[in-house]
């Protein structure tokens, strides 16, 4: 807002900004800064590079010390990461809120202990100060209801309109000798009794109330109560001292501020303050009619249905609602509460922030700054940390975790370049990054030195992906700007440089899926750092590397899922497992879930009790929304076929068939730092139309070593249970909430993990094939037998679910199960008193499930009872036959002294269920619909049910993958058509909601509208039979988006969409028409296409982009080119044609390339002769149009072909 300028009377210097200043005091050697956000000032001071024990500040107003410099300021002193010391050494400062229009000055001196008496030594005294200016806000809009005196500066210190009160809804209304007035979000009382600027505001911000109070001079600092009114009736008192929650006030005289968090209900709330120990009175109350903040992200646009084409084509409106109601409850707001080490949590939100930046660069949350001030100040309040596993155990800890921040920041610096400025990607890059992070692989970061053992622990693997991928992009960004060969990914070691280390490394997940396989929080972890690479790498062989994995975990999620739910085996915490117990009984919003069913709701969307799109997206699942949702990548075809109920349902048959899916992960290569080969998990899967049985998996090693010194903390994998699962089940009740099933609700086989269980083979829950399912502990819920009127039939139970079941309805299945007790348990060791220790599972047992469809309930249930003579009790080491009502058959065993390999299920109807009945002798995934033909060696097969040939994602080669025939089923009825008629149908709902808001000049929507129809349409291949409908829409949409930018002031934004649209006009104009479309048809949607390219050479042109106008103007000439026009056509093809060669002749004039306008001025020449020549040409209007020609081909220094043009308008021009 100035110049540098001398601070008169010392050797300082001061420059005023826009809000704040900064003052160089060299006396001090101090860099001293202040900036003010609304009513909240930080001030900072560099660290002098005289060392001080501490230091002490002052605030002065209005020239009036406010007494903090009675205060020491202590700033090196470890923060606690989840209790491990981390030393951060931020320059010294401090936050203080303001209070009451005037200037505040901010000074800081450095100090030594140990004056004469215990006095302060600060030789160099108080730096020169930095000073605010603090008033109403400027520019400021006439409010519909006139605010005055102190009312008026609480309002204009929290932000006036923009502020989190809003505007004036009412004038003032007397209260006594007070006043009180309303606002849209809060109201304001005067406390005449304090003094003239004391008020009380009370307002609504975000989805808590906020109250503050002070500013009169006959107040004091001390304690205050605050009572709480919910509709007139009391809910509550608080006490709270004079400092606010989170920072303190410049001018400490009984102001205060009290937060009510989420308030549980809507309705008019009032505060009442009282000063503790004053004698005046308490305040008037203070009215918010507060209303409920959604947890849950609504979503404005759900599907249409639940197809897989709306699935896939609802995806951008979907993850857009989900990012702004992630912004719109997780505000930035910068205080010293947010000062801190960066984590996950800081940039997920900042990647929510800068996406709703993207849609309106002026976004904000309601009532508060915008987003983008906001961030630049957020980002640099974190600090850096160190990166690798954080452990706190026996008595050692060391910090880490940091690179779960890093791989969003990577996302922030690559998706968002655009928003970032310079400083920001500096920061990012220097501070935030610094320079341990590039260069090749270093091997040492592969295993950590763990104090408690000091000896090195093998670094677990999302962290690797996580540090090693963002090596990787940093590399790239380094060597952006420097030709350093330590930045350069392919040459900067041997092998290949880091690329060849990272193909290497990813080849090894596609051969034996994730050493972390399903593991809850880590999945998250390593596959947003395999996405970022998907989506940044620059090197091909590493983003088809990353497709791979993420089609494979998406397939695999797909087909090991029912609605998004998934109870599998896991390894890593297995204190996270399934369990009827709180915290873990939610199938889908659990909180120590499946961390891919978020990734899953969102590719397919939330689904209702009936299997219709939801218009909620849950909050707990907004992160890996955010985190998938907003890259590049989409899942296979597969994904959606098979995940959603309709595609699962739409085989060509009309009835799919049940299917299972058997994986084992096979033998991994050894970790560095590890003596144990991490044991390969076994996962089996058998989905049917109405249910899903997941076997448990067994108990698994971590394959880091150590596992019995880690003891609780060991990353192994205990069995889960195995799990039937009904794809329907949930139900309304009476008040017309929902009940959806839960973990308890669901038919299972609980796993032994008493001690000794793993010594005798019972801690494996891997009996299921085909329907059936074998194991100990066998639980059928009380629901199922109450709905179904079941009664035990001696051991057996056999449930009808297909009947017509109260509130819940037709399921769409049998199940005949059975349960015995053991014959004896067995011996795992001995009691403290020499006594024999047994496992005791309460029960062994088997199911048998099937589709309703298949027979009648009565047969199904008789053929059960008369085929079967099971007997009384169980043998462990039995092996057994069952005979389905089906007459299928099926050997099996509990297998108390088999490996945990070998199979439970050994046979069904005579066939092998494996070879050699060891279930390590499967591939890495064997089933119709994911297969890998080769075991282990990284190919694996995808297929649906709408399409025989197979998706290739072959890995063969560790340094060229690749992927191939995705689109093969590409006909008129197939996926892909489906696909492409609900993206145009989505794209179609949004043009028109951007028109909408564009007539009701709501500019911020029409662009946010247009834009999203743009990313719904972008990136998609249609099918022939749909490609010239599907192409003229998508140019339509980048053409509108191109529109409202400009109608937003945002032209300077349009030259991306305006050029994206230049080949899809080409291309829609050159795709086949409807197979009924004639010559005539045909031509005037070739003409339409070159019309729109030529409209959009001219907004491009009026955005002072004229290359991008001529590439627009070419396409539109070379449209016209192509095309041979019947007869009834030509006169209106002649007539464009030869104007889009006039126009391409002014903008090569306007771009600076005169020598290229002489073709098509010479073009243009013949194009209006011959138009000219045809019967009832206007030839006079054909002249003057040729006469505008001549004078550009001069003004392009043509004179030949200008003199040309001007002899052609002669000849033309009627005589007389």
């Amino acid at each position: 807002m100035g110049s540098e300028d001398d601070v008169p009377g010392t050797n300082a210097r001061r420059q005023q900004f826009e809000r704040g200043e900064i003052a160089w005091s060299p006396t001090q050697d101090m860099v001293l800064s202040v900036f003010r956000l609304r009513n909240e000032a930080r001030f900072d001071w560099s660290w002098p590079h005289v060392t001080y024990d501490y230091f002490r500040y002052d605030i002065r107003y209005n020239g009036a010390g406010q007494g903090q410099a009675r205060d020491q300021i202590r700033f090196e002193k470890p923060d606690v990461d989840e209790g491990c010391p981390v030393w951060h050494r931020p320059n010294p400062h401090i936050w203080a809120r303001l209070q009451g229009f005037g200037e505040y000055a901010f000074v800081a001196k450095g100090c030594h202990e140990g004056g004469p008496f215990g006095r302060d030594r600060c030789p160099e005294g108080f730096a020169v100060p930095v000073r605010l200016q603090f008033g109403a806000v400027d520019n400021e809009p006439d409010p519909p209801f006139q605010v005055i005196g102190a009312i008026m500066q609480r309002w204009h210190e929290l932000g006036a309109s923009a502020g989190p009160l809003g505007r004036p809804i009412e004038g003032e209304m007397p209260l006594g000798d007070a006043v009180s007035q309303r606002f849209e979000r809060g109201s304001v009382v005067t406390l005449p009794h304090y003094g003239a600027g004391a008020v009380v505001a009370a307002y609504q911000r975000g989805s808590s109330i906020e109250v503050n109070w002070g500013g009169g001079d006959a107040l004091s600092p001390g304690q205050f109560e605050v009572a709480v009114f919910r509709d007139n009736e009391l809910e509550g008192r608080h006490t709270v001292g004079d400092s606010p929650l989170d920072m303190p006030w410049a001018r400490n005289a009984g102001s205060g501020l009290f937060r009510l968090e989420d308030p549980a209900k809507e309705g008019s709330y009032q505060f009442q303050v009282t000063w503790i120990g004053a004698a005046g009175p308490p305040s008037p109350r203070v009215l918010v009619d507060y209303r409920f903040v959604s947890h849950d992200a609504p979503l404005g646009s759900p599907a249409r249905d639940s197809s897989p084409g709306h699935a896939y084509a609802s995806h951008w409106t979907r993850v857009s609602d989900v990012a702004r109601h992630y912004a719109y409850t997780r505000p930035l707001r910068p205080s010293p509460l947010t000062e801190k080490e960066g984590g996950e949590n800081e940039s997920v939100q900042f990647i929510a922030h800068l996406r709703a930046i993207a849609e309106d660069p002026n976004f904000c949350v309601t009532g508060e700054l915008p987003s983008r001030l906001l961030f630049a100040v957020a980002l640099r309040l974190l600090t850096p940390g160190q990166t690798g596993t954080h452990y706190d155990m026996l008595g050692a800890c060391r910090p880490g975790d940091y690179d779960m921040a890093i791989k969003g920041y990577m996302t922030l610096l690559y998706r968002y370049r655009h928003i970032l400025n310079d400083d920001d990607r500096d920061f990012i890059l220097t501070t935030l990054i610094g320079e341990d992070l590039q260069g090749p692989h270093p091997p040492s970061i592969e295993w950590y030195t763990a104090s408690f053992i000091d000896f090195p622990l093998p670094e677990t693997e999302n962290h690797i992906l996580m540090i090693e991928s963002s090596r990787y992009l940093v590399n790239q960004l380094r060597h952006d700007k420097s030709p350093d060969p330590r930045f350069d990914n392919l040459a900067n070691s041997a092998d290949g440089g880091l690329t060849g280390w990272l193909l290497r490394h990813l080849q090894r997940l596609a051969q034996h899926d994730f050493l972390e396989f399903n593991a809850r929080a880590y999945q998250r972890l390593a596959l947003h750092a395999i996405v970022n690479l998907y989506e940044f790498a620059r090197d091909e062989p590493v983003r088809t590397a990353a497709q791979i994995i993420l089609d494979y975990i998406a397939v695999k999620f797909a087909i090991s899922s029912n609605r998004q739910r998934r109870v599998g085996p896991f390894r890593r915490v297995p204190q996270s497992y399934n369990s009827a117990e709180p915290g873990h009984n939610e199938l889908l919003l659990n909180g120590h879930g499946d961390q891919v069913a978020g990734f899953g709701l969102m590719w397919l969307g939330p689904t209702d009790i009936e299997e219709q799109p939801y218009t909620l997206f849950p909050r707990m699942f907004e992160m890996h929304a955010l985190i998938m949702g907003l890259s590049t990548y989409r899942p296979p075809t597969a994904l959606y076929e098979l995940g959603t109920s309709a595609g699962y349902r739409a085989a060509p048959s009309g009835d799919p068939r049940p299917v299972q899916h058997s994986f084992y992960h096979g033998r991994r290569p050894l970790l560095a730092a590890s003596f144990d080969v991490a044991d390969g998990g076994v996962e089996i899967y058998y989905r049917s139309p109405s249910f899903l049985i997941s076997a448990g998996g067994m108990f698994l090693n971590s394959g880091y070593g150590f596992d019995e010194l880690m003891g609780s903390e060991a990353q192994v994998a205990y069995p889960q249970p195995t799990t039937l699962m009904p794809s329907r089940g949930d139900w309304c009740e009476a008040n017309g909430s929902e009940h959806r099933l839960t973990f308890g609700d669901l038919i299972r086989f609980e796993p032994v993990l008493y001690d000794g269980a793993h010594e005798v083979g019972l801690d494996v829950n891997t009996g299921v094939h085909m329907g059936f399912a074998c194991g100990p502990n066998l639980r059928i819920p009380d629901i199922w037998l109450r709905l179904t009127h079941t009664s035990p039939d001696g051991p057996w139970f056999i449930l009808n679910l297909d009947a017509d079941l109260d509130d819940v309805g037709r399921l769409g299945f049998y199940v005949a199960a059975y349960l015995a007790p053991p014959t004896d348990y067995p011996v795992v060791g001995t009691t403290a008193g020499g006594g024999a220790l047994y496992t005791e599972p309460q029960n062994l047992g088997l199911l048998y499930a099937v589709e309703a469809a298949s027979m009648d309930f009565e047969a199904f249930r008789s053929k059960t009872l008369e085929a079967n003579r099971l007997p009384e009790k169980f043998d462990l080491d039995g092996v057994y036959v069952f005979h389905a009502g089906d007459d299928n058959t099926f050997t099996f065993t509990f297998g108390q002294q088999r490996g945990k390999y070998d199979a439970r299920v050994i046979n069904m109807s005579g066939h092998a269920v494996v070879d050699d009945e060891d279930l390590s002798s499967l591939p890495l995934v064997e089933g119709p619909y994911l297969h890998a033909p080769g075991g282990h060696d990284g190919l694996v097969l995808v297929r649906y049910p709408r399409c025989g040939a197979p998706l290739w994602l072959d890995y063969r080669d560790a340094l060229h993958p690749q992927r191939m025939d995705e689109d093969a089923c590409d006909g008129p009825d197939g996926p892909l058509a489906d696909r492409a008629q609900a993206l145009i149908d989505v794209a179609t709902d949004l043009i028109n909601a951007s028109r909408n808001a564009a007539h009701v000049d709501n500019r911020a929507d029409a662009v946010r509208w247009a834009m999203l129809a743009t990313e719904t349409l972008r990136g998609v291949q249609p099918p022939p039979s749909i490609a010239a409908r599907y192409l003229a829409l998508f140019a339509d949409t980048l053409h509108t988006l191109v529109v409202r930018l400009s109608g937003a002031g945002r032209g300077a934004e349009t030259r991306e969409p305006g050029a994206e649209a230049v080949p899809v006009y080409i291309a829609a104009a050159a795709a086949p028409g409807a197979a009924s479309e004639d010559e005539v048809q045909r031509a005037e949607r070739v003409m339409l296409q070159a019309s729109l390219a030529q409209t959009l050479s001219i907004r491009m042109a009026d955005n002072w982009f004229a290359a991008e106008a001529v590439l627009a103007q070419q396409a539109c000439v070379d449209i016209l080119k192509e095309l041979r026009p019947p007869a009834e056509s030509l006169h209106a093809y002649l007539h464009l044609f030869a104007n889009a060669l006039l126009t391409l002749v002014a903008r090569l004039v306007c771009d600076g390339r005169p020598a290229d306008a002489a073709g098509p001025g010479r073009q243009a020449v013949d194009a209006y002769r011959r138009e000219a020549a045809l019967p009832g040409a206007d030839a006079a209007n054909i002249a003057d149009v040729l006469m505008t020609l001549a004078l550009w081909l001069t003004r392009a220094g043509l004179s030949a072909d200008a003199q040309l043009a001007s002899q052609a308008a002669d000849e033309i021009r009627p005589q007389g």
